[in-house]
């Protein structure tokens, strides 16, 4: 069973030699058919080499410019990358490799419909049906996609089935908790922050103070029905 990095690295390894290729071929096919017309030419090997450094640097833009995961409480975006890492490894060795390069290599052309339609797609396969992991991350990833097409009471349905499978999982909670503050639901927000702070095994005493703080805010100003500062931009990846 191979690990999520050295999937990564052989997707990588092909990318670049795709890239490399296609560089080569075209620069000399520029080359041939502007020196047949007699034409001023760029010399191939610039073609080339700008071909190598965009496989380069491929890496580095996909980490860039994809949707970013990160929440400005340095403990909950540990914990939303390891619960993110924890899916990716389910895709990498349960599933077809190509579900993930559509969900994460070809993330920046995935519109939120082609997202609901490929996870449905996902959640009603056989092997997915009778592996609860798998249908609880296909879920989550759901109701992300839901939220970016504007369909709040869908991404709460699919994060509280995601819930009927892990009733206590902490990231699944504290999404939920932040959609019902997004539509307007106080309560239902405070008790999935505090079904969140149960989790005593992953909590720790800063991201225990974080998730009080959630809960304070809520109870004294309100649910934040605009996307809070901290919260959110899980929900763009």
């Amino acid at each position: 069973m191979q690990t999520l990095s050295e999937f990564k690295i052989r997707l990588w390894i092909k990318y670049a030699f795709l890239m490399i290729g296609l560089s080569i071929f075209y620069s000399l096919g520029y080359y041939f058919i502007n020196r047949i017309a007699g034409k001023t030419i760029v010399e191939p090997i610039f073609i080339i080499a700008g071909g190598i450094l965009i496989a380069l640097l491929l890496p580095l833009a996909i980490k860039i410019y994809a949707p970013s995961k990160i929440i400005t409480n340095d403990d909950y975006n540990a914990q939303e990358i390891a619960f993110e890492k924890q899916g990716e490894d389910l895709i990498v060795n349960y599933l077809d490799p190509k579900i993930y390069e559509r969900l994460y290599i070809d993330a920046l052309n995935l519109i939120p419909n082609e997202g609901i339609q490929l996870c449905k797609e996902i959640l009603d396969r056989s092997d997915v049906q009778n592996n609860s992991e798998l249908q609880f991350y296909f879920l989550a990833k759901l109701s992300k996609y839901y939220f970016n097409n504007g369909e709040y009471n869908n991404a709460i349905s699919s994060l509280k089935e995601a819930i009927s499978i892990k009733p206590d999982n902490f990231i699944a909670n504290m999404r939920l908790a932040e959609l019902y503050e997004r539509v307007g639901f106080a309560d239902n927000a405070i008790l999935h922050y505090e079904t969140a702070l149960r989790n005593s095994e992953i909590i720790s005493f800063n991201l225990r103070e974080f998730v009080t703080s959630q809960i304070q805010t809520v109870k004294t100003k309100g649910p934040r029905k605009k996307e809070p500062p901290d919260g959110f931009k899980w929900m763009t990846g």
